[in-house]
């Protein structure tokens, strides 16, 4: 797995796609997406037609959207087509509705804690949309996972300084990220991955953030730290120091500092307790938009001027808790604030 101590370039990447629904809007989007980011894209017609391509980029990711429901069948196939050097996956699968999808949630978390010991990437994306009179995954979430994972980042980084900063954080900075830590890793704050989201603070006008890829639980490095120096938006160039890249969503959190008062953002995909709960309607809400932009950035930042909250959850995306002083950690106390108000148990 690349540790991002380095930005990874779209010239490096291989995308395969095969949709079985055949959506010219997603393969639209998926072709302009690989095109801004100098990706290679392969479109297949199926999964039979894996082996018949020719791959020379040291990164290759596979996207399949399929008609079928879960089965872990299908991924055996799959990974059995797979060329043995790839190991990079994200499947979506096709369901008749919400609670037929349901059914097979607990089969599909089992799937991924077997196959993530094995796989760079293993994804079964989780669908959101009806198309062709299937529940399925949108072709908003499929595009944007060109870029999740694979390169990740859709800002230019421009380091500084490669040197790590752990050593020169000032003391104030470090009890915000171990805090936060402690408290992703209490409430398993995560849907994916304990790598999902990002930590980030501003201090004494200093943005510091976690870098992309980062684990997030108990087990965080504050070696994984970067500081942001400055974003600019005319030219999407983001100027970083630390040992490395800043976090996919550091765009969307320099639009919420530059534009807002908050000094202080968690962002979790705490999905099943915040994001997709449905008894979690007192909390603001964002319409889906592209990770890693300054459309969302802007979106949040409309949204804490609008609303009195310290939570406001991004739909299909996940949350972000937000602080307005140091005094207290209050982004850290707004977790437990809104975990206290859905009255789930609190861990010790």
């Amino acid at each position: 797995m690349h540790d991002f101590s380095k930005p990874i370039f779209g010239s490096t990447v291989t995308v395969c796609l095969v949709d079985e629904f055949r959506d010219e809007f997603l393969l639209s989007g998926a072709k302009n997406v690989a095109d801004k980011y100098d990706i290679t894209l392969l479109i297949l017609d199926s999964v039979n037609d894996i082996d018949t391509v020719s791959i020379n980029t040291e990164i290759v990711h596979f996207i399949f959207r399929l008609k079928s429901s879960f089965s872990p069948d299908i991924i055996s196939s799959i990974l059995f087509t797979l060329p043995t050097a790839y190991k990079s996956i994200s499947v979506a699968f096709s369901y008749e509705d919400e609670s037929h999808a349901a059914c097979y949630q607990d089969l599909i978390e089992k799937e991924k804690v077997m196959r993530e010991a094995s796989l760079d990437c293993f994804n079964i994306m989780r669908p959101d949309t009806y198309y062709q009179g299937h529940f399925t995954v949108s072709p908003l979430k499929l595009v944007d996972n060109i870029i999740c994972d694979t390169i990740r980042v859709k800002y230019t980084p421009v380091c500084i300084s490669s040197e790590s900063v752990a050593d020169t954080l000032p003391d104030e900075v470090k009890k915000f990220f171990y805090r936060a830590a402690e408290l992703y890793d209490s409430y398993n704050m995560f849907h994916r991955s304990y790598t999902d989201g990002y930590f980030s603070i501003k201090f004494e006008g200093v943005v510091y953030i976690t870098a992309t890829k980062t684990r997030k639980d108990k087990n965080l490095s504050l070696d994984r730290v970067s500081v942001i120096h400055s974003y600019c938006q005319r030219d999407n160039l983001l100027h970083y120091s630390g040992a490395f890249v800043p976090s996919s969503d550091s765009v969307e959190a320099m639009i919420v500092y530059q534009n807002s008062n908050a000094v202080e953002l968690i962002h979790t995909h705490d999905s099943r307790r915040f994001t997709r709960n449905p008894n979690a309607t007192m909390f603001p809400r964002i319409e889906p938009i592209e990770y890693g932009t300054v459309e969302l950035g802007y979106k949040i930042v409309e949204s804490i001027s609008d609303n009195e909250s310290n939570l406001i959850i991004m739909e299909e995306h996940g949350e972000v808790f937000i602080g307005f002083n140091h005094s207290d950690c209050t982004s850290a106390q707004a977790i437990v604030e809104a975990i206290s108000v859905l009255e789930l148990p609190l861990v010790v």
